[in-house]
Formats: structure tokens, sequence, C-alpha cells
């Protein structure tokens, strides 16, 4: 499986959390994150991958795969509590993947086990990262 646009995470070099939250804070990209080693998220990361690739938009969209659910699950847990919806974290152990936004870093969709992955999904979870949600204030110093 070759990945273009996506950042693995190496379950033996903790140190990548730094990467993982540079290319979530530092950067305008779209990011889907994928958790776990089964073979359903290797295939949804294989298409998020594809499809990172393959969009219309201005937005850069990139892919992180954390392999290991526990490694990063306070990172994991934070971005997921700013889902539109209440998010509990005993549910955390059935998150497959999830999207965020660029300006924000906000959750905008989440994959559980169990829910459908075909391409349809994956673009409609990028899709719904890329809506503007709030306006960015000029004034504000961050």
């Amino acid at each position: 499986m070759e990945l273009f646009n996506t950042l693995i995470i190496d379950t033996d070099h903790p140190e990548n959390r730094l990467a993982f939250i540079s290319l979530v804070k530092d950067n305008p990209f779209i990011v889907f994150v994928a958790i776990g080693n089964s073979n359903t998220v290797k295939d949804l990361v294989e298409k998020a991958d594809l499809l990172a690739d393959d969009h219309q938009g201005k937005i850069a969209r990139r892919v992180v795969w954390i392999q290991d659910s526990a490694i990063f699950q306070e990172d994991c847990l934070a971005f997921l509590k700013t889902y539109p919806e209440t998010f509990e974290e005993t549910v955390y152990p059935k998150v497959m993947a999830f999207t965020l936004s660029p300006v924000w870093s906000e959750t905008k969709y989440i994959f559980m086990k169990d829910d459908p992955t075909d391409d349809v999904d994956v673009s409609f979870a990028y899709w719904k990262a890329s809506l503007r949600e709030r306006a960015v204030d000029p004034d504000a110093t961050t």
C-alpha cells in the first residue's frame, strides 16, 4: 500500500506526537485522523489517502494514521470533544476515524466502527470538514 498523503504514527516512536499536533495546528489542512490497525481501518486509510489528492477545493487534505488507539488518546479526545454534538469519552474505543476542519481544528465528522466507509462516506467526511463554521476574527491575537 502506497500512501502519499498520510503520516503514519509509529507506536515505537511516541515523539511523533509533535508531528501529529504540528500537522493539525500549524497547517491549513483538512486532517483525516484514522485510529487502529484493523483491516477496515487500513482500507479506510487507503481511501482517505487517495481522496486527499482528488479534490476540487483550495484546502489541502492530509491523513494521520494512529495505529495504536491508546497512544494519543488524550490528544484525540481533546479534538473529538470539539464535535458539535456531545461526545462522551466512553465512546472513544468505538471511534475509527474523524475529520478536523482546517482553521479551527474542530471535529466535523466521526466514523464509528461498523459505519459504512465507502468513497462517498470518505468524501462526505472531507466535505463536512471543509464547511466554514465560523468566521476568523482579524483582531484576534491567537
